[in-house]
């Protein structure tokens, strides 16, 4: 059997959703390629008289799942509903200047989820949901 390590998987060919399987789905782009990081710390408890480390004394410290990828297409329109502190300004001319405002985010900047459905690298389907996300 072989174990596979999921704490670091690079992506492929994919879309990516805010609030996946939920009631309020959002599609919000296409994407290609990316990676995603578990970003996971762990430690191992200290005590006094113990020589090395023994099994059961390690705990998860921390745990910043991050989801990065290249966004191929997405309406302009939903920057702001995506990404947080994000202000979105149309110069008139078909195109838009994206800024990013200097605010604290807010309880209504996170989103119940985001996922990213596609494939690995290798052609592996995958989907990645990581929840209570910040845009």
């Amino acid at each position: 059997m072989m174990n596979k390590d999921f704490s670091k998987i690079g992506l492929g060919e994919g879309k990516f959703f805010v609030n996946f399987d939920e009631v309020d789905e959002m599609e919000a782009g296409y994407v290609r390629g990316g990676d995603f990081n578990s970003n996971l710390t762990m430690r191992h408890i200290e005590v006094d008289g113990k020589k090395g480390h023994i099994v059961g004394d390690t705990v998860y410290e921390e745990e910043l799942p991050q989801l990065e990828f290249t966004a191929m297409q997405m309406e302009a329109s939903l920057f702001t509903k995506v990404f947080v502190n994000m202000e979105l300004t149309d110069n008139g001319d078909g195109t838009a200047t994206v800024n990013r405002k200097n605010t604290n985010p807010t309880p209504a900047d996170y989103h119940d989820n985001v996922a990213y459905v596609g494939k690995t690298k290798d052609g592996t389907p995958i989907i990645i949901k990581l929840l209570n996300a910040l845009g």
